[in-house]
């Protein structure tokens, strides 16, 4: 990586949403590129390696000319790819019973409502595929999700068989494991976002995976994310807590803005459409995260990241 603290860098943007091949300005990784440019995300752009329509991964696991020339005609057209992600493909490589008919579509059409077996055949080689492309591009980290198991069973009604999360985070390390060796291996960490969904949703269960399952393995790092934060109820002084007990941990940085507003119908747990729902993402700026605080935070650490801007509003 650049000796420049990637801090100073400014800004960069994620892809994963702006870009679509039926929208002016973002319909190409040029249009992309050009566009982001000319916006001052002087950052780069952090490219979502499951998309075969900005980056074939297969062949930049296997090509570093093919990465150096992306990289180069992405320069030219106006903003340098600066980091990499593989949220969706990497979430197969844990997946859970209850949601293998919809994690399936991550996959090729071929593996939809595919055994778990065969989901986890594939995202292994596409992690693999994963860590060597990071690496061929000039980078030493790429954002990821964990997946898991224990998500059906966030709530205490009814009550958890004794051994259940035990024997999760025993299978969450298994399978992660030969990823995490891979990683080193090649000199890449992963960053994984703590999120509704994954094993790891939180600090909490990130601290008891690592302390006592992962035996504190150094590849299992942090893209920071304050906005599920928000979605999960927690206040300003947390969130600045959870940066300081993972500082060590956190090597990536998601900035997008949330809300949540509880009412007496609702609250963190409802069945409502996504919309109705008292937790909701929301543009820079809109929401209840006090960036300027947690960059303030993120400089007394030392923290070296990119703050990438990931819009869902």
């Amino acid at each position: 990586m650049d000796a420049t603290p990637l801090l100073d860098a400014g800004g960069g943007l994620f892809l994963a949403q702006p870009f679509d091949p039926k929208r002016d300005g973002w319909n190409s990784l040029e249009a992309c590129c050009r566009t982001a440019g000319a916006a001052g995300y002087t950052g780069g752009l952090q490219l979502p390696l499951w998309d075969g329509r900005l980056i074939n991964l297969k062949l930049a696991s296997q090509s570093k000319t093919y990465c150096q020339e992306l990289k180069a005609k992405a320069a030219e057209w106006g903003c340098p790819i600066t980091s990499v992600a593989n949220h969706l493909q990497t979430n197969l490589v844990v997946v859970s019973p209850a949601y293998r008919a919809q994690l399936s579509m991550f996959a090729p059409e071929a593996l939809h409502f595919a055994t778990i077996d065969q989901l986890h055949a594939w995202a292994d080689e596409r992690c693999q595929e994963t860590v060597l492309a990071t690496k061929n591009l000039g980078f030493d980290r790429v954002a990821a999700f964990s997946g898991g198991t224990l998500f059906p069973y966030v709530y205490k009604w009814p009550a958890q068989p004794n051994g259940l999360v035990h024997n999760a985070y025993l299978h969450l390390f298994r399978r992660w494991e030969p990823h995490y060796n891979f990683a080193l291996e090649n000199g890449v960490r992963w960053a994984f976002e703590f999120h509704p969904g994954m094993d790891k949703m939180c600090g909490g269960s990130v601290r008891c995976y690592l302390d006592k399952y992962a035996k504190n393995h150094a590849a299992c790092c942090e893209n920071l994310d304050l906005s599920h934060s928000i979605l999960m109820g927690m206040n300003g002084d947390d969130m600045e807590a959870h940066m300081r007990e993972f500082a060590d941990r956190i090597i990536m940085w998601h900035i997008k803005d949330a809300e949540y507003r509880s009412n007496g119908q609702w609250g963190v747990y409802c069945f409502q459409p996504w919309i109705q729902c008292p937790g909701q993402f929301r543009s820079l700026g809109d929401g209840m995260i006090d960036y300027p605080r947690y960059f303030r935070v993120a400089r007394e650490l030392g923290l070296n990241v990119i703050p990438v801007a990931e819009w869902e509003c």
